[in-house]
């Protein structure tokens, strides 16, 4: 849409760009996708490499501070205007390029606050907290060493063993994105990298790195990708052209049939090298959810679990705090009162929570530490019984 072949992006297609990729966070996804359309935009339609690359160092540099400015404002302005000085002096379609992006922030920015809007007039501080602040006080490139290994398994540089269920495809992805590089059009070459460089940066300021805060990486990859696709296929076909074409088509298949094996044992059995998912596969957790709401019912009262997941349709049942699991990463970072307020809970406030016996119902599920035992303990200590158990969610009563 922000991109059309052979003329410049009219306005309206570029507002229309921004709320489109605006949609993706609105049904649940990262911010991602919408940084990484403003990213593109600030790189395509022109040809000068050395311009491209300075806007492109731009970008990461916003991405690489990212929410860490949040609370240093002055120090964000700063950034912000360098940026945009930068861009403007990459030559005449500098400012070109800062009227595209600002266009599709505009976009994505009405999208994502009619989408906010009940939040922030309900419960302003929770919303902000939860989609800056967290990340603010979690989120930092120092992360870099913990979620290398992740980032790596999903752009392929892992075994096939390793954790992304990505990462056997996405080799051809990263391959034949490299390959592009040495192909011309600069714009439509630099500007797929750089948005993965862009997406990759962010991804890696995340402690736990989660695969859903990489995987708008490989809408990247496949923009780089299709063009050495389409230089291979494009043009009069000779039959030096037919036999390179075969040999590339019949090579990514014997990729993919040598892969398959790590393919079938993630998607289809759920097995990730050493992890376990299959507990995980939508009717296991569906039956597991059941379970919870019928020993809720018989035992009214508030609900304690481990992970949100586990009451699902319980919402209002919920002991307070407990409604988000990666608090207890942050909650240390602020004092009681902001805790309170936010409904933060540590890892102590938790063990409290059940010696008090505040639930009817506790949950141990997947966000339970892999050694069960010192809750087991607990929950006996405080006289509660086990009721049932599916798989690894264990319901315990008062």
């Amino acid at each position: 849409v922000a991109t059309p072949r052979g003329r410049a992006p009219r306005a309206r297609e570029l507002v229309a760009a921004g709320a489109i990729a605006a949609l993706a966070p609105l049904g649940r996804l990262p911010l991602a996708p919408v940084v990484g359309v403003v990213a593109l935009a600030v790189m395509f339609e022109d040809r000068s490499q050395a311009a491209l690359l300075r806007r492109g160092l731009v970008v990461a540099m916003i991405t690489a501070t990212g929410a860490s400015l949040v609370s240093f404002p002055v120090a964000g302005a700063a950034i912000a205007t360098l940026a945009a000085a930068t861009v403007m002096g990459t030559g005449p379609g500098g400012l070109l390029a800062l009227r595209r992006a600002g266009l599709v922030t505009i976009g994505a920015a009405v999208v994502l606050a009619i989408g906010l809007l009940p939040f922030w007039l309900t419960s302003r501080e929770q919303l902000a907290y939860g989609l800056v602040g967290y990340h603010a006080d979690t989120s930092t490139l120092a992360s870099w060493p913990k979620t290398r290994p992740f980032l790596s398994a999903i752009l392929g540089g892992g075994s096939l063993g390793d954790l992304s269920a990505l990462g056997s495809q996405d080799v051809l992805l990263v391959l034949a994105s490299l390959v592009s590089l040495a192909l011309p059009n600069a714009e439509r070459r630099i500007a797929p990298l750089v948005g993965v460089l862009v997406l990759a940066i962010g991804g890696a300021r995340h402690v736990p790195a989660i695969e859903h805060y990489a995987t708008p990486l490989v809408s990247y990859l496949v923009l780089g990708a299709a063009v050495t696709v389409a230089h291979l296929f494009d043009g009069e076909l000779s039959t030096r052209r037919a036999v390179r074409n075969v040999v590339v088509t019949a090579g990514i298949g014997l990729y993919l049939l040598a892969t398959a094996g790590s393919f079938t044992s993630k998607w289809l059995a759920g097995r990730y090298g050493v992890w376990d998912m299959r507990a995980y596969r939508p009717g296991r957790m569906d039956a597991a959810t059941r379970a919870v709401a019928e020993v809720a019912e018989a035992h009214p009262g508030p609900v304690l679990t481990m992970w949100p997941g586990s009451a699902l349709g319980l919402a209002t049942w919920i002991v307070p705090g407990y409604e988000d699991h990666f608090s207890r990463l942050s909650a240390s970072k602020r004092s009681a009162e902001e805790r309170e307020r936010l409904h933060l809970t540590t890892e102590d406030d938790l063990k409290a929570t059940i010696r008090t016996r505040v639930a009817s119902v506790v949950v141990l599920d997947r966000e339970t530490p892999p050694d069960r035992k010192p809750y087991e303990d607990l929950l006996a200590e405080a006289g509660y019984t086990l009721d049932r158990r599916l798989g690894d969610v264990a319901i315990y009563v008062r």
